[in-house]
């Protein structure tokens, strides 16, 4: 007996959930092209390609078809997720807020819940962020994602006081909770002067498993860089790195701490690697900028520019400071 056309699309898309899962991105990809060469219409499959789309980095391609599912489907939630999703990725945020409300208004779940608090973030919308968490965490109070989204709303908004206990009522639930951990460190010390939160930080850090949370040691060298004490604040980001290698955060900070106390090589290499993580962030591109011009290095920081800018398609800005560099290299 043949099985019928639905549990053969479950099964499928079950396994590519299983490929996904497993990392095998490609093997996923190849296995949700050939389903679509059965069924090409299927609002599942597509919204599936589209997914992978977006961890593979097609953020252009990922839209297209969501927008091709909408066609299909104009209430489909999945793709409207995704269109959220490429919005926040172009720092559209306006649009990414019509679609994360939109999706949540449809099929309302803890993931769009988090997403969509984000989006009023994104849009300065703070006490509409605020009331909403409170709302969803009265309803359910273990969505640990959405208490860390409210107490980003409070501290923005200045009460640390709640922020902090908001990020309490996480590692409440959570104690291995490294983000929300390092937050409550930094918002409960008392009086909140730099040396009240490094006294607070480092005795946290002299407790069980706390000197593994990279975010303590970041907070640590976030208040001792304030300070001017830079070679302090490398060493701690130099700890947090080693507990988490390649997060583009420590990278950068650690190369301006470097950058400080004039070690420039080290700098320069630690902020290139943070800005091919993350091109848009400006700070690391005008330090770059100033690395390059006191190494005497325009060229080399142009063709750096260049390659960052082709592999990024949000990245257009850095188009024009290559030009600008190129210049500079030529009349030296």
């Amino acid at each position: 007996m043949v099985a019928g056309r639905g549990y053969q699309l479950n099964t499928t898309l079950q396994k590519i959930a299983n490929l996904k899962k497993s990392g095998d991105l490609q093997a996923a990809l190849a296995e949700v092209q050939a389903a679509l060469e059965r069924w090409p219409d299927e609002p599942a499959l597509l919204a599936s390609l589209a997914s992978l789309y977006l961890r593979l980095g097609q953020k252009q391609e990922a839209g297209y078809l969501a927008d091709r599912i909408l066609q299909l489907r104009p209430r489909d939630p999945r793709a409207l997720a995704i269109k959220g999703q490429v919005a926040t990725h172009q720092k559209d945020y306006s649009t990414a807020l019509a679609c994360w409300q939109a999706a949540f208004d449809l099929e309302p779940s803890p993931y769009l819940a988090t997403r969509l608090a984000q989006a009023y973030i994104y849009t300065g919308q703070l006490e509409k962020a605020v009331a909403f968490c409170r709302q969803q965490l009265a309803l359910d109070p273990e969505q640990l994602e959405l208490w860390k989204k409210l107490g980003l709303a409070l501290e923005k908004m200045g009460d640390t006081a709640a922020a902090a206990q908001a990020y309490r009522e996480v590692t409440a639930r959570n104690p291995n909770d490294t983000f929300a951990q390092a937050r409550y460190v930094k918002l409960s010390a008392p009086g909140q002067d730099g040396n009240s939160v490094l006294s607070e930080v480092n005795a946290f850090l002299r407790v069980g498993r706390r000197a593994q949370n990279p975010h303590l040691h970041g907070v640590k060298g976030n208040e001792l860089y304030q300070q001017g004490r830079y070679a302090e604040a490398a060493v701690a980001y130099q700890q947090a790195l080693e507990l988490a290698p390649g997060d583009p955060f420590f990278l950068a900070q650690l190369g301006f701490c470097l950058y400080r106390l004039r070690q420039d090589e080290e700098a320069l290499n630690l902020l290139q690697q943070a800005l091919a993580k993350r091109p848009a962030d400006v700070h690391v591109r005008q330090t770059l900028m100033n690395l390059y011009r006191r190494l005497g290095r325009q060229e080399e920081g142009a063709s750096f520019f260049r390659a960052v800018a082709s592999a990024h398609s949000e990245a257009r800005q850095l188009w024009g400071l290559a030009k600008k560099l190129e210049r500079e290299g030529k009349k030296d």
